[in-house]
């Protein structure tokens, strides 16, 4: 029987990548109005071009560096400890980016606003790589075989998955 799901495992690479570019992008967009509303309790300051351009800024510099530190070449069935590193460094020069426009564009964000983003963006995009990756191995555990694998290591570990 065919998931829903199996429609976006068998998709091509690209295609994946394509997605998770997509989904990163609304994420950073979500994370940065949720930031400014849980620091001000209101949405009022978003009308403001200046803060427009800095959000378009900070997506840009966000998956620019995600792709720079191999985010989006993870495998999710894989997913390591780089992974999760790579979500970190990218959700800090994410929350980095937001403060040097805000300044460049002289934007009126509070100076917490960064520091809320910061793991808001890592509680979102790392959960939801956790939550696909799950996804991925209940689906393929249904039809997979018990095998017992001797003597190799860490490679071993994660043939398990």
């Amino acid at each position: 029987m065919m998931t829903k799901l199996d429609v976006i495992w068998s998709l091509p690479r690209t295609y994946k990548r394509l997605i998770s570019l997509m989904i990163d992008t609304a994420f950073v967009c979500l994370v940065f109005v949720l930031a400014f509303w849980a620091r001000l309790g209101s949405f009022d300051g978003l009308m403001n071009n200046a803060v427009g351009w800095v959000l378009l800024c900070t997506v840009v510099v966000t998956l620019v560096a995600n792709m720079r530190l191999g985010l989006y070449r993870a495998v999710l069935r894989y997913l390591t400890f780089h992974a999760f590193t790579a979500i970190l460094l990218g959700s800090v020069f994410s929350a980095l980016s937001i403060t040097i426009f805000a300044y460049f564009f002289n934007a009126p964000i509070p100076r917490t606003v960064p520091v809320i983003f910061f793991p808001f963006l890592v509680m979102l995009c790392g959960g939801a790589r956790l939550l696909m990756r799950g996804l991925l191995v209940q689906s393929s555990k249904k039809t997979s075989e018990a095998v017992l694998v001797i003597g190799a290591g860490a490679t071993g570990r994660q043939l398990a998955l």
